[in-house]
């Protein structure tokens, strides 16, 4: 492609990209049980002067990740407080920007065509827009693991020890966001290995790797300070909340070594077809199943054809591809997709290789071939965006707060219960909002025995008889009697408990 064009098709992209990902955003936001938590543990930091020393917890085991996101969040949910759509809109620039460093990168590499159909399939695939429009620790991975991916390349190729500082930095936030990226972490091992030999009869190279790995090594342990207190505080949480999550079912299957051995094998072909496919275009096995052998064949013939720094490159990227496929298979719960954000980029890099080389042999039904994949992506995407108006948005969210802020006396000790989909009893969502009235803020969960007042959001009314549901805050309350029934006009039911039934 002429240069002109190039850059002009690039400009197009960014900004569909950015359409794509603000369009609508307050209107459609996700703001759940996990959002609602952070947005509140955040707005305390600048609200209450009370800094966070840990991160959000872990879905398996009781494992606490680093505090990076949530001070991340901090400057743009300050900026929007008590509107919490601050951090969402971070997290789209970020994405944004991680287009920007793909497309730039690769372009050096591999020119204009793999940069731009590498570009369009990582800011098209709706898996990503759709993990660029909300607020949750995962969303911004896609866009340290490119920069992982090229600092890393530019050390092992151009013998730069200096990335070892860079390349340390975005394994820390990387760690802090997901603990799924730990598989990031033996690709960096093999390439360190491989400077070390390539450098050890080299007494100068040698020392300058010692020295930039060491205040690698520095900026990674640092990174953990927090957490190392939190355990010494804490006898040891976290440290018994990772061995828990490795002892977990999610890695421990019971089982003779045979059968986990056909099973991680089998799983495979699964994880695999996960991360190239079932993210970007759909779980359909038998179509990416046959797509999925196409690729490999593709990888495989370019690993033979390119030469220098492409060869390298698809080495690079092929490692953090099967080391995240091997590390997958290994876990024996469901990998949900924002698992898998770290590895999308790689995929997406992969397709835009491919395709790429497929464009610069200038065969015109190769051509062809390559504008009807494209095209194909993104009729299939494009659909998939979550652009409409959700129904538990936070404007619903803040009208059901606002009537019970209604019912509330100003310093009332209250607790509420949540009966949604969701499954988040404590209502971290509705906390953040109601939370915004200083005088009028729940108590927190732990500390619900204490509430003279139980509040019940019955959000999508699914609970046949709310009140008799086993739900322990419910159970313990010591009246049942609702001294208000509420429906209100947008949808939800409130049930208003007093320990003093005389109050209403």
């Amino acid at each position: 492609m002429q240069r002109q064009p190039a850059s002009i098709m690039f400009v197009v992209l960014i900004i569909l990209a950015a359409a794509a990902r603000f369009y609508n955003l307050e209107g459609s936001l996700m703001f759940l049980g996990d959002q609602g938590r952070d947005a509140l543990i955040v707005s305390k930091i600048f609200l209450q002067h009370d800094p966070v020393f840990i991160g959000p917890v872990t879905s398996v085991g009781n494992l606490y990740l680093g505090p990076f996101y949530y001070y991340f969040m901090l400057p743009w949910l300050f900026l929007s407080y008590p509107n919490p759509v601050g951090p969402a809109v971070a997290v789209a620039i970020v994405s944004l920007l991680a287009i920007i460093l793909l497309h730039k990168e690769t372009k050096a590499i591999f020119g204009t065509s793999t940069a731009l159909l590498s570009s369009a399939f990582f800011a098209f695939s709706s898996t990503v827009v759709t993990y660029s429009r909300f607020s949750w620790n995962p969303n911004i991975e896609p866009f340290f693991s490119i920069f992982l991916l090229f600092s890393l390349f530019r050390f092992w190729q151009d013998r730069s020890h200096f990335q070892l500082l860079w390349i340390s930095i975005a394994t820390a936030v990387l760690l802090q966001l997901h603990y799924i990226t730990l598989l990031v972490l033996p690709v960096i091992g093999v390439i360190w290995l491989l400077d070390l030999v390539r450098t050890w009869q080299h007494k100068d190279s040698r020392r300058s790797l010692a020295a930039w790995t060491g205040m690698a090594v520095g900026v990674l342990l640092f990174s953990f300070i927090p957490l190392v207190f939190f355990d010494i505080k804490h006898e040891g949480l976290n440290s018994k909340g990772a061995v828990e999550i490795f002892r977990s079912d999610s890695f421990h299957e019971v089982a003779p070594w045979w059968e986990r051995a056909q099973r991680i094998f089998m799983e495979l072909h699964g994880r695999a077809m996960h991360i190239f496919f079932e993210v970007q275009i759909g779980n359909n096995r038998l179509l990416n199943t046959w797509m999925l052998v196409v690729v490999l064949a593709a990888v495989t013939l370019l690993l033979v054809r390119l030469r220098g720094r492409q060869r390298a490159f698809l080495i690079l990227l092929s490692l953090f591809l099967v080391t995240a496929i091997i590390g997958l298979s290994f876990y024996t719960s469901s990998v949900f997709d924002h698992y898998l954000l770290f590895a999308i980029p790689f995929a997406c890099l992969v397709f835009g290789i491919i395709l790429g080389q497929v464009w610069e042999s200038k065969f015109i039904l190769g051509r062809i071939a390559v504008i009807v994949i494209v095209i194909g992506y993104l009729f299939y995407n494009l659909p998939k965006y979550p652009l409409q108006n959700s129904g538990l948005s936070t404007s619903f969210i803040l009208q059901t707060t606002r009537e019970i802020h209604k019912i509330i006396e100003p310093g009332e000790k209250y607790s509420i219960m949540l009966l949604s989909a969701s499954r988040d009893s404590y209502g971290q969502n509705y906390r953040y909002f109601l939370s915004t009235d200083p005088e009028k803020i729940p108590v927190e969960p732990e500390l619900h025995q204490s509430a003279d007042t139980l509040i019940i959001i019955n959000e999508e009314r699914v609970a046949a008889e709310p009140l008799s549901l086993p739900i322990y805050e419910l159970v313990v309350f010591p009246n049942k009697s609702p001294a208000q029934v509420l429906q209100l006009p947008h949808g939800p039911e409130l049930f208003v408990l007093r320990r003093n039934s005389s109050r209403v």
